[in-house]
């Protein structure tokens, strides 16, 4: 019999409708092929973005991946306690730690500021969309910013945000300096600008740009050292030194992308 290419259809059904009337043989297992074995355990943080230290020396790590806050030992890795969705935590962004060891936390994707305590009562206050970026002065002022604009907030949450300044392009993660000035790299325009926060018309002050590609958060070391996390691409970010007097540059360190926010303990670490 001749098969056209006309009879291909029929004869590729027929073929399926044979295999499937014929029966199933069970497949047997051995019991070492059905045993599971971990061949290396995953690391318990998945993104951690988002630190802090508190008056005890313990990392505070927000978990974006993990939807979660860890308390972390510096000196073992060990994790010792966390905050997760059972005590309201969602996607925790940046982190600022109060004077009496109460987590502060931006949430990514809403306009609040939230609070939990060491017994895990919580609270949040809506500041302005898209808040990013939050951090204490050494006088225990707590201030944050929602996109271009800068905030004073209450720690207790309760009174109204107070307007500090607008920058030009928007606000990443900042830090107050020796001088008790505020510096925020402002993503938008590729630079770090210095706040007068006290003054009675603030404004930001461009103290670095040339040099600066994407620059997302900064944090002063126990010398105070102002340094950068920037972002040449998607793929590598570098920490850099900021003078801020000059305004010169001096890259320390490239690594893969997914550098956070920058903290350091009372010791230089």
């Amino acid at each position: 019999m001749k098969c056209t290419l006309r009879a291909l259809p029929f004869l590729l059904v027929m073929a399926l409708f044979l295999c499937a009337c014929q029966p199933v043989m069970p497949v047997e297992t051995t019991a070492s092929a059905a045993q599971e074995e971990i061949l290396v355990q995953g690391a318990p943080l998945r993104w951690p973005k988002g630190l802090g230290v508190d008056s005890h020396g313990k990392l505070i790590v927000g978990d974006f991946l993990n939807r979660s806050i860890f308390l972390v030992d510096p000196d073992t890795g060990d994790i010792l306690g966390r905050y997760g969705s059972e005590q309201g935590v969602d996607v925790p962004d940046i982190i600022a730690v109060g004077t009496d060891d109460a987590i502060y936390w931006t949430a990514w994707g809403n306009s609040d500021i939230c609070r939990i305590q060491a017994d895990g009562t919580k609270k949040c206050q809506a500041v302005g969309d898209g808040a990013s970026s939050i951090g204490f002065n050494d006088e225990g002022r707590l201030f944050a910013g929602a996109q271009a604009s800068l905030y004073e907030v209450d720690p207790d949450l309760e009174s109204p945000p107070v307007h500090i300044v607008n920058v030009e392009g928007s606000i990443a993660p900042f830090d107050f300096g020796p001088d008790g000035r505020l510096y925020i790299p402002d993503d938008g325009i590729e630079s770090i600008v210095r706040v007068d926060v006290d003054a009675e018309q603030a404004i930001a002050e461009t103290i670095a740009s040339s040099d600066l590609p994407w620059a997302f958060s900064v944090g002063f070391d126990s010398e105070d050292q102002l340094h950068c996390v920037v972002s040449y691409d998607e793929y590598t970010v570098a920490f850099v030194r900021v003078d801020t007097e000059t305004g010169e540059v001096h890259e320390a360190w490239r690594a893969p992308a997914g550098l956070g926010q920058p903290v350091f303990t009372q010791d230089g670490r």
